[in-house]
């Protein structure tokens, strides 16, 4: 179950993980090790390339690929809030914590838009009204698209 839990039980990862198993790139044992240090995207991208050409083209895709596509096609401050929220995974994160981020780092449209494009997904059941949740594989791979992922977290903490 750790492995599915490192990957948040992502179906791209856990296809792309069975078949670096099936393939012998990783063994079950290493797998779990690894998992136990963080940066799923790191190592789903090393078993990507482990496995490329032991796998019909086209049937896998990159973690990082995958990841990136979506991102890219937000404009650029939806992916200025996509890596801030992303700082927050893979916890729930609060309608109240949004709002009080103000329109400047998380306008109303963007936190629309990234509600759309499943980059924030949704959460019930709760007591408190919460804005969503940002899977833990897309966030690791949002901590990393910043050109300086600390000092980025540390300018939206101050505004």
């Amino acid at each position: 179950m750790w492995i599915a839990e490192w990957v948040g039980e992502w179906p791209l990862a856990l296809e792309l993980l069975n078949a670096a198993l099936r393939e012998g790139a990783i063994t079950a044992r290493e797998l779990l090790e690894l998992s136990r240090d963080g940066d799923p995207v790191g190592e789903l991208d090393r078993q990507m390339e482990a496995v490329h050409g032991a796998v019909p083209e086209g049937m896998l895709r990159g973690a990082t690929e995958a990841l990136g596509i979506s991102y890219q096609r937000l404009p650029p401050e939806g992916r200025a809030a996509a890596r801030l929220l992303g700082w927050l995974a893979p916890d729930s994160i609060p309608v109240r914590l949004v709002s009080a981020l103000g329109e400047e780092l998380m306008p109303r449209q963007v936190r629309v838009l990234l509600r759309a494009r499943s980059l924030v997904s949704s959460v019930g059941g709760v007591d408190v009204e919460m804005y969503g949740r940002v899977h833990r594989v897309l966030a690791d791979y949002l901590r990393g698209a910043a050109d300086h992922p600390t000092a980025s977290c540390a300018r939206s903490a101050t505004r």
